[in-house]
């Protein structure tokens, strides 16, 4: 006698004993010479199966290896032996979690019209209405379509019910819960595939499906995950031989090569269909598809919505017979978002039948309904005719939520805990896979480094001899001034003049102002650098990937975790290229070594990193990836000229630009401080005082540190506070920007 002739009844989740004795939950006592007394213990949380062995005699097989006490989770597909005795896994055994429907209840929703001219003859916008209280109820194991002419709205009414778009008067109820106000509470449930291509073009079929599994089930194990995906993969029309090699094809896009634009719309489909939700979303799912994988499609899931019980709501645009034929509910929109039909799909024919005498005959249903609302001859608007529009719908939707939890009192749902440090890691990896995948961007990232460090190299080579004479002169006469004004009576000008000389030959601590001008310009142009990397890097990172990004929002993503992995990248990338650029200029600048050379990297680095901060804000803010390079030289300008190079911070105090403080929100300034505040040389600035009356004094010379020639009085703990001040703030900015949008 097979385990399988024992039928497990427990409903939600559960842990039970399988074996021979008498003490177990489910006991065989008829194969007590196959099966240990106590020999497995079965598991199920949510809709997941999970098996261990108890130290049995015969042990524990899945597909064909011993397992030991650990945890083991089994799908289907997995073929199970307690000794030598199969325990067939039926999928009813599948569905621990509670089903839910839906119900949408009087459905509001507008956007700004055009502009019209009122009863006084006053201007004003008109608004135009995509949703005119509508009401929607789903069963469980339901699958409803809604069709309509271009326009009419369908895919702004299953953004309302998906919780993408908020009514503006309505609610939706999932189980027990309100969509918009309790979305944290029913996001794990709930899926969307959307019209446009969501997923990430640089990674393969196999890599991203992954890393959406590992997402939503971080305990998931690797070769459970492979089973599911192949599983799904399968069951979306994919061969066994197409299999393997649609695992390893890059996603690709209409701009790069990949998959074709059917595959890719099935993939799409899968990457929902693994995470198994319980409500599942689709705008347009055969878009793209030919009539036999539209079919093939639509087919797969009216199968899911019959064995899995998963309530389904999609638009569709025309679909075949065959298609029709597999609805089980009906939504017809006409214009102004209104309600032509809503019920059993197999009654839309009759009833439009009845209502206009006009015989559907052998034509597809779906072009016949269309046909109906497109010539529409009456004086009076279909919704108009249709008497559940206002009655049936309102009355199911009412008794429905009257019932409350005696209505419903199997709805529970469990939210999951987002796994922010596994998050982190995971999106870490997947975003460094995205770059090291696309090498024509890899190689640009790291070209440019090499490419301004050798425009550095080939402007400021040998530098120091532009103003050679000048810095003689300057440290000969410091040095001539020193000993005159201390020894003057004693000294003869000529020896005291030839001595300065030679003394100003070895110092080499000392320069001019010149030469400081032309150094300090070097060490700008680093930061310069630094700032268009971090800039110019983050600046499509989120706006890039914002259909992406919104499809998995609505589902297990940490919001914090991805804008904290984008970060990470951006870091590693800012440290190799600031590296490469530093290592080469640093022949530029002899005394940058070993401590220095550290200093001003890390400098670089973290000025990089802060400007990246700034561009994913940019790019969390804007809608296109367009506006956003766009404001990429609104961003760099700025840091040029209020830098403190061109006019030195000093000179500026009084104006009303630093009254304002307005340079202080420069990055550019505080990462220029900070790099000169590391660097060695003295300046030798020139005084001249005409009211002297000794003629050798009319000009001299006092040493300052070169922070001090540029910023005045400098302390060195300000400016790398306020390159962290530039660095969180946008971050801040950036996450909340984040949350507004896709939370």
């Amino acid at each position: 006698m097979s385990v399988a002739h024992r039928k497990i009844k427990q409903k939600g989740d559960f842990e039970i004993l399988l074996g021979s004795g008498g003490e177990c939950d489910y006991a065989f006592t008829e194969l007590q010479n196959q099966i240990s007394p106590r020999h497995a213990a079965l598991k199920r949380t949510g809709d997941r199966l999970f098996l261990r062995d108890l130290d049995s005699a015969q042990g524990t097989v899945i597909n064909g290896k011993k397992i030991g006490s650990k945890w083991h989770e089994i799908t289907l597909q997995d073929k199970v032996f307690l000794g030598k005795i199969p325990l067939d896994i039926g999928p009813t055994l599948l569905l621990g979690r509670d089903r839910v429907g839906l119900e949408a209840h009087r459905l509001y929703f507008t956007i700004p019209g055009k502009n019209v001219k009122d009863k006084s003859g006053e201007q004003g916008t008109a608004r135009r209405i995509l949703s005119n209280y509508i009401n929607i109820h789903a069963e469980p194991g339901t699958l409803t379509a809604i069709m309509g002419p271009s326009g009419a709205g369908k895919t702004v009414l299953l953004n309302l019910m998906s919780g993408y778009l908020k009514p503006e008067k309505g609610k939706v109820m999932v189980g027990d819960f309100d969509v918009h106000k309790s979305f944290g509470l029913v996001k794990d449930i709930i899926a969307y595939v959307p019209q446009e291509d969501s997923l990430i073009p640089e990674l393969t079929v196999h890599q991203s499906l992954h890393y959406c599994l590992q997402l939503g089930y971080p305990d998931m194990k690797s070769d459970v995950r492979q089973t599911l995906i192949e599983t799904v993969l399968k069951r979306m029309g994919f061969s066994p031989k197409k299999l393997k090699e649609v695992l390893h094809t890059r996603i690709g896009s209409p701009e790069q090569r990949g998959l074709s634009g059917g595959e890719r719309r099935r993939i799409s489909i899968a990457h929902e269909l693994v995470r198994t939700p319980l409500l599942l979303y689709l705008d347009e799912p055969t878009s793209g598809l030919s009539s036999v994988d539209s079919e093939h499609v639509v087919g797969l899931l009216r199968d899911i919505c019959d064995t899995s019980q998963v309530t389904m709501l999609m638009t569709i645009h025309q679909p075949g017979k065959t298609i029709f034929d597999k609805l089980d509910n009906l939504l017809l929109m006409n214009m102004g978002g209104n309600v032509a039909y809503f019920g059993p799909a197999a009654e839309a024919v009759p009833y439009f039948e009845k209502l206009t005498g006009k015989s559907c005959g052998d034509s597809n249903p779906a072009d016949y309904v269309l046909q109906i609302l497109d010539n529409w001859d009456r004086e009076l608007p279909p919704e108009k005719y249709f008497p559940g529009s206002e009655h049936k719908s309102i009355q199911s939707a009412e008794e429905s939520a009257g019932k409350g939890d005696a209505g419903r009192s199997g709805s529970r749902v469990q939210r999951k805990h987002h796994h922010v440090i596994h998050q982190l890691g995971l999106l870490l990896k997947r975003n460094i896979q995205v770059k090291l995948t696309d090498r024509a961007s890899l190689f640009l990232i790291f070209f440019q480094a090499l490419m301004i460090a050798a425009l550095l190299q080939f402007t400021f080579k040998d530098f120091r001899r532009d103003y050679s004479d000048s810095d003689l002169f300057a440290k000969t006469w410091f040095a001539l001034q020193a000993r005159y004004e201390s020894e003057a009576t004693y000294l003869n000008l000529a020896q005291l003049k030839e001595e300065s000389i030679r003394r100003a030959e070895r110092e080499k601590g000392l320069i001019g102002e010149n030469s400081a001008q032309r150094r300090a310009s070097i060490l700008f142009l680093l930061i310069a650098s630094a700032i268009w990397f971090g800039v110019i890097n983050g600046s499509r990172e989120i706006v890039s990937e914002k259909t992406t990004l919104k499809r998995e929002a609505k589902g297990p993503l940490c919001l914090f975790s991805y804008l904290m992995a984008k970060i990470c990248m951006l870091a590693l990338i800012a440290l190799i290229q600031t590296g490469i650029l530093l290592l080469i200029c640093a022949f530029l600048l002899d005394d940058i070594r070993d401590e220095r050379f550290f200093r001003f990297w890390m400098t670089l680095c973290i000025t990089a990193i802060a400007a990246s901060g700034l561009s994913l804000f940019i790019s969390a803010s804007v809608k296109t990836e367009q506006t956003s390079l766009m404001i990429v030289p609104l961003l760099i300008i700025p840091q040029l000229f209020l830098g403190g190079l061109i006019r030195p911070v000093k000179f500026l105090s009084g104006t009303l630009l630093e009254q304002l403080h307005f340079s202080d929100l420069i990055l550019q300034k505080w990462a220029f401080k900070a790099l000169l505040i590391f660097d060695s040389p003295e300046v030798l600035i020139q005084k001249i005082n005409m009211n002297d009356p000794d003629t050798l004094t009319y000009i001299s010379f006092e040493t300052q540190r070169m922070v001090s020639v540029f910023f005045g009085n400098a302390t060195a703990p300000a400016p790398f506070l306020m390159i962290a001040f530039h660095a969180l703030i946008p971050m801040i900015l950036a996450y909340f920007c984040l949350v507004k949008k896709y939370s």
